[in-house]
């Protein structure tokens, strides 16, 4: 018999499931393996209550689909891990934003703003030495990278 922690993982907040606590609901996502009487006894044992009753739902993950109007405003592009913002860019993005906590934006206007980004000076667009190169990094608040993101995108730089 599977331990109730492998039963249920993780709770699950949203609008609706905050909402339903008001009347003693919960939701949980749960073991895809696990049926309704496993969850029930996992619920009681990890949570020491009475299960009146368990419903069950199905999730999948959604896919974009536009309509030919708009498809071309949404090109297909690679994940963000197949761009190299993977485990090893996060691991140094953290350390970059521990050793440059403003906005250098916000901070030249004058405001101090902790920043959440790490951002290349120079759009590496592939290439790998621009890319790891933390001369060409600059920590940025979300909104100022944003925005400067838009205009490099709107009004894309290529060299031959």
């Amino acid at each position: 018999m599977k331990a109730a922690q492998d039963i249920i993982l993780t709770p699950v907040i949203t609008e609706r499931s905050v909402d339903d606590m008001a009347e003693s609901k919960y939701t949980f996502k749960v073991a895809k393996d696990a049926n309704k009487v496993e969850i029930a006894k996992a619920a009681e044992e990890l949570f020491q209550v009475q299960v009146l009753k368990v419903n069950t739902v199905n999730c999948t993950g959604h896919t974009k689909l536009y309509c030919n109007e708009h498809k071309p405003l949404h090109p297909d592009r690679p994940s963000a891990s197949k761009r190299g913002y993977g485990s090893k860019w996060r691991r140094l993005s953290k350390q970059y934003l521990r050793k440059h906590p403003m906005c250098v934006k916000c901070m030249a206007e004058g405001r101090f703003v902790p920043a959440t980004v790490v951002d290349h000076i120079i759009p590496h667009r592939g290439d790998e030495k621009l890319m790891w190169n933390q001369d060409n990094w600059q920590a940025l608040c979300k909104p100022c990278h944003d925005r400067k993101t838009w205009t490099e995108d709107k009004n894309p730089v290529y060299t031959y």
